[in-house]
């Protein structure tokens, strides 16, 4: 087959799923319409043909390339332009003509008519079969199909009269003396073709018949396996018809795609419907990972939340054992007054004291005890100033050096960071990191030490140091920068930025977390404290959180608060929190 188009022909009809053309998507249409032009133009060699319904032209340009001449007809203009425009054969030409009116031919003008897929397409069909017969010589042939209705269960609103294969076939009887009647149906499969021509001595009479040698199977799938098909079953119905007696016809032709171009198509399509079935499940995959991250970081939130629980808790049972404890020492130092001579000798005077005054409840008593309740505020509040007196600072020097290694119980997953910036004073280092060991429990922490080109001795104790993250600057810092270093390599929620000089004491972080944690609203808490060097040393007498600038110790909401924070009023007022000597800071992580 070798259709003539000329080079860069305009291409004026496109696919409408009814007329077709060589480029249409279908690629079973394209299969059945190729199939009937190509067995026709074995028929209309040497002929003058008329093909009927010529469309695009690719049909008319196949009978072409062995008929004598081909004119194509169609009722569409833009059909017969386009046709003209890209077909290109000195035997081949197009016009627009109503197959029911072929008055501009004259009675056996052609050789072979050829009018495939068009007599549904019009009524009365009995005056198309008659202008056919006119135009036709007596030993003309007519090449026709149609869709059998019995079998073509698509409703297609361009059929106006379709036919089944009795209708068919008697609408064909009527008006010649012979017929022939073939069934079409795309099917896929194999084909077998001898590759070369047998020698002359093997052509005798040993060789198979021609017809048996060209056994055409038809197969078809049941369950899981295979079995012959008894028929064909067709869609189509192919009729040769003609005065004369008919061609040699073939019980069987085939069609073969070397490219099985409708295979690719089905999986394509099932590859499509595939991907839309997947989609859903594709959408409802990413919502059930976004619920599950949701759930997640709900989860995280709320393991956080126990934790501080479990935090706060263990600070409630340390002061509970304390207050425990101290109420046990009360009860035993009231018993002890109330079982000595003193206190019953105070008892006896009061009571007589009382007598002579009038009784408790006189005028008298009352003003009595009025009076010492006064003197007695007035001698504490002497006493509480002289204590505010700075003592002579601790003599370290007088303290015994410690030695060896400083285990520190560092997590790999904190809820606190502790930053202490180092310069000097490996003492007073030594000292803090110690406290920070003996007197931290129940709440997960990191400490991260910053050495600020610090000292030998310093390098020398960091070298002691285990479970503690050390950051080295490769010259000094200060200690702002050096804060914000370490505060840059936290892990925990809170930040705990401290001097070196610190010293704390049981309970110190739980209460400060206690602190921190009272309010979404609190911006810094502290508790008021010296440095070691100071004259006041680690007290655990507790104290109220406050705001403003100080020595002590502070918790801010953010890592940003740090340097603006002491402007903000906390909301834990009402707290307590132990109090310890040195300077530190604890911020709550972004």
């Amino acid at each position: 087959m070798t259709v003539r188009r000329r080079a860069g022909a305009p291409r004026l009809i496109e696919w409408t799923g009814e007329r077709c053309v060589p480029w249409a998507p279908d690629v079973q249409v394209v299969y059945e319409h190729l199939h009937r032009y190509l067995w026709a133009a074995g028929f209309v060699a040497g002929r003058r043909v008329l093909d009927l319904a010529s469309g695009e032209g690719f049909g008319a340009a196949i009978l072409a390339e062995t008929a004598a001449e081909v004119i194509g007809c169609d009722i569409d203009a833009d059909s017969v332009e386009h046709a003209t425009l890209n077909y290109d054969a000195d035997n081949l030409a197009f016009q627009v003509a109503d197959a029911r009116d072929l008055s501009a031919f004259e009675d056996g003008a052609f050789g072979a008519v050829v009018a495939f897929e068009m007599i549904e397409h019009v009524e009365p069909q009995e005056r198309l079969l008659a202008e056919i017969k006119r135009v036709l010589r007596p030993d003309g042939l007519l090449i026709i199909s149609t869709p059998d209705r019995d079998a073509y269960a698509e409703s297609n609103p361009y059929h106006v009269h379709e036919l089944t294969r009795a209708e068919f076939a008697e609408l064909l009887a009527a008006r010649f003396e012979h017929t022939a009647m073939f069934g079409q149906h795309t099917v896929t499969g194999s084909a077998l073709a001898q590759l070369d021509e047998p020698a002359e001595h093997e052509r005798g009479g040993n060789q198979v018949s021609a017809a048996e040698a060209s056994r055409t199977f038809f197969i078809e799938r049941d369950g899981d396996e295979w079995r012959l098909a008894p028929a064909l079953s067709h869609l189509y119905l192919v009729a040769i018809a003609s005065d004369a007696e008919l061609p040699l016809l073939s019980r069987v032709s085939s069609l073969g795609d070397a490219g099985i171009a409708l295979v690719r198509a089905a999986e394509a399509a099932a590859s499509e419907r595939l991907a839309d079935e997947l989609q859903p499940i594709r959408v409802e995959l990413e919502r059930g990972l976004a619920q599950l991250e949701a759930r997640t970081a709900e989860l995280k939130a709320r393991e956080d939340e126990a934790e501080r629980i479990r935090a706060r808790a263990a600070h409630d049972a340390h002061t509970i054992s304390s207050l425990d404890a101290s109420l046990n020492a009360a009860n035993q130092r009231l018993r002890r007054v109330e079982g000595s001579v003193s206190w019953q000798l105070f008892q006896r005077v009061r009571g007589r004291l009382f007598g002579l005054l009038g009784g408790e409840d006189s005028r008298a008593v009352r003003g009595f005890q009025a009076s010492l309740r006064f003197l007695g505020r007035r001698l504490r509040s002497t006493r509480t100033a002289g204590a505010g007196r700075p003592e002579p600072a601790r003599r370290l020097s007088g303290v015994p050096r410690r030695h060896g290694p400083i285990d520190l119980n560092g997590s790999d997953q904190p809820l606190v960071s502790i930053v202490i910036p180092l310069y000097a004073r490996a003492d007073l280092t030594r000292a803090a990191l110690e406290s920070i060991r003996d007197h931290t429990e129940h709440i997960s922490y990191e400490v991260i030490l910053v050495d600020d080109a610090a000292d030998p001795a310093t390098k020398a104790l960091l070298a002691q140091v285990r479970g503690a993250r050390v950051l080295v600057n490769e010259s000094n810092l200060g200690y702002l920068r050096s804060v914000k270093r370490g505060a840059a390599a936290a892990r925990g929620r809170w930040l705990v930025l401290c001097n070196n000089d610190i010293e704390v004491q049981p309970g110190w972080l739980p209460a400060l977390l206690d602190c921190g944690e009272s309010s979404s609203g609190a911006g810094r808490t502290r508790a008021p404290a010296t440095t070691s060097t100071g004259a006041r040393s680690i007290t655990d007498r507790p104290r109220r959180c406050s705001s403003g600038p100080t020595s002590g110790m502070t918790l801010a909401a953010s890592t940003s608060a740090f340097c603006r924070c002491t402007t903000r009023t906390p909301t834990c007022a009402s707290r307590h929190v132990p109090a310890a000597c040195g300077s530190c800071t604890s911020h709550e992580l972004a």
